[in-house]
């Protein structure tokens, strides 16, 4: 999981010091950062699970990003998904052109 054209100049160093601030946060079970088209950049979480959530995470954003700007002219600043037996809180970074996925204990 390398630098690309997407993070627009962000570092290996610099990757790695989100994911462990994000990390420090009570309840985060997990983090991954992904490029706007879904390659996983950076994670604490198995190859497969990274893979897997920032190519669907990636696609989901792009989606949110479309409705939010029909409806309300505006994007969000961030994304909570709760779920049966997780949560997700999702922040896409437009100006880095990254987003940042949070895996988080239910109830959190």
């Amino acid at each position: 999981m390398g630098q690309n054209e997407g993070t627009r100049g962000l570092s290996q160093q610099a990757l790695e010091r989100i994911i462990a601030n994000v990390g420090r946060y009570k309840g985060v079970t997990g983090a991954v950062i992904c490029d706007e088209q879904g390659l996983p950049l950076q994670s604490n979480l198995p190859v497969q699970v990274a893979e897997e959530l920032s190519a669907q995470i990636a696609s989901l954003v792009g989606k949110i990003y479309h409705v939010s700007r029909e409806i309300a002219n505006d994007v969000p600043h961030s994304i909570r998904l709760e779920m049966k037996n997780t949560n997700l809180e999702i922040i896409p970074d437009v100006e880095n052109g990254i987003i940042i996925i949070a895996q988080l204990e239910k109830g959190r």
